[in-house]
């Protein structure tokens, strides 16, 4: 039986409540027993109650992979900074063709977002702490221009 959340909630409620009040019973069995010094012939209790039926287990789902898309297989992955550099820039294209530039401190978090995202246009670089390249780690040909490193959009 498939039922709407709320009112799954409100049957729970309700079979817990009969449940309390058959516990309540219970003791009040035994009570009267002890008072009469022998078992006195109460009719059973259900046989279908809550807390006597089993419940299946849920099998938990093994985590899902992402899959990696084919540029995303296609990155080395990102090796850690070294003493001398201090963060990665990524620069890449994002949606709308628009140049977009960010910067990442550490090393798995930046492989989780190239693995995600895994633009065909994608140039990383090391910084130091002033904010100058040190060393590019990932430079696409046609984003990389002849002058020092910029960065050219394709036309």
């Amino acid at each position: 039986m498939s039922l709407p959340p709320d009112q799954r909630m409100r049957v729970d409620r309700l079979l817990l409540a009969r449940e309390e009040r058959l516990a309540r019973i219970h003791a009040i069995e035994r009570e009267i027993e002890s008072l009469l010094g022998q078992p006195y012939p109460f009719d059973p209790p259900p046989a279908d109650l809550p807390s006597l039926a089993r419940r299946k287990r849920r099998k938990k789902r093994p985590a899902r992979k992402a899959k990696k898309t084919a540029a995303a297989k296609a990155l080395a992955p990102v090796r850690p900074l070294r003493p001398d550099e201090s963060a990665y820039r990524i620069t890449y294209t994002g949606g709308g063709g628009t140049l977009r530039t960010e910067i990442h401190h550490d090393a798995e978090a930046l492989a989780v977002f190239l693995a995600a995202l895994a633009p065909a246009d994608l140039r990383v670089e090391t910084l130091d702490a002033k904010g100058n390249a040190v060393e590019t780690l990932h430079p696409p040909p046609a984003l990389t221009g002849p002058e020092n490193g910029t960065t050219v959009l394709p036309s």
